[in-house]
């Protein structure tokens, strides 16, 4: 399975979980460049099990905490290639 799976969309609403999925991707530009095409996405690492980038939409706030809640996100890396 690819690393990187990005969930995102142009309307926010607040049940969306898996059906807001766009897909895997193999690294993380990829992934980024993918949803920086969306108002909103957050990029899961599934090896990590973290948010490693995110983009806020409409709804700005709801992650504004979340670098202070885990001291994994925002990380930079570089990936195997």
């Amino acid at each position: 399975m690819k690393r990187f799976w990005l969930f995102g969309g142009n309307d926010f609403y607040a049940d969306g979980g898996f059906c807001d999925f766009q897909g895997c991707f193999d690294t993380l530009k990829e992934a980024v460049e993918k949803g920086a095409a969306t108002d909103w996405y957050h990029v899961f690492d599934s090896h990590l099990h973290t948010i490693v980038d995110f983009q806020e939409g409409c709804y700005s706030g709801e992650l504004e905490c979340l670098a202070d809640r885990n001291p994994e996100f925002g990380i930079v890396y570089e990936e195997a290639g």
